[in-house]
């Protein structure tokens, strides 16, 4: 990994603990979410970080690598699609440990750019089978 991307990966997890939802995380916890870390940010949180990073593909397989569930859902928000090759995507699905991820990945851009949350049948052009 690069000194840049490096950086962006370490300011990213500092800035979780000042978005930190306690209750939302133990919850989380409560309800069989097993991430090394959980710090229960909210998705429009993260969502809002995505947008200040913009697309960026080493870092997004950076975030992906780390068992935290913020840096996973951003990995998502973050993987440009004409970079979200199949190779990753199954990997990525393999690892998959909640709903809520399958469902974050699944309303994600795919490599054709085809949002697979508009699919309505799994064998359909361009749709994510979870």
């Amino acid at each position: 990994m690069n000194e840049e991307t490096h950086q962006k990966l370490m300011t990213i997890k500092r800035s979780f603990r000042l978005l930190m939802n306690g209750p939302g995380s133990q919850s989380m916890r409560d309800k069989g979410l097993g991430y090394k870390l959980n710090w229960g940010v909210p998705f429009y949180e993260l969502k809002k970080m995505a947008e200040e990073y913009g697309k960026d593909y080493d870092l997004a397989i950076e975030l992906w690598k780390e068992d935290i569930r913020e840096c996973k859902i951003l990995a998502t928000l973050i993987m440009p699609a004409d970079k979200m090759l199949p190779e990753i995507t199954d990997l990525w699905m393999e690892q998959v440990q909640s709903q809520e991820m399958a469902e974050t990945r699944n309303t994600t851009p795919s490599a054709t750019g085809t949002s697979s949350s508009n699919c309505r049948k799994p064998a359909a052009p361009g749709c994510a089978s979870i």
